[in-house]
């Protein structure tokens, strides 16, 4: 699998995150993700954070692997394991 596909497969998990990235155009919708931010719950912003740092292959928005740990559910914790285990870069 590509990695902009498994990137993908990792954004439709989340309805928080699947209406900022055009999957079509391959572009992140960054007007509507930054005002979005303040509105996701906290661990919400954590993975949304994460997942655009993953997206940009650098750290555009700040994220603390000690919060998300401290933070984040199973269900986005796996995303950041999956990832740091076998990283890629869409």
């Amino acid at each position: 699998m590509k990695d902009i596909e498994r990137f993908y497969n990792v954004i439709n998990q989340f309805d928080c995150l699947k209406p900022y990235w055009d999957q079509q155009n391959h572009e992140i919708k960054l007007k509507e993700f930054d005002k979005a931010l303040s509105l996701m719950s906290t661990g919400e912003a954590i993975l949304a954070r994460f997942m655009a740092n993953v997206w940009f292959g650098k750290e555009k928005y700040l994220f603390n692997i000690t919060d998300a740990a401290a933070t984040l559910s199973d269900s986005y914790k796996i995303v950041i394991i999956d990832w740091l285990s076998k990283p890629y870069w869409p």
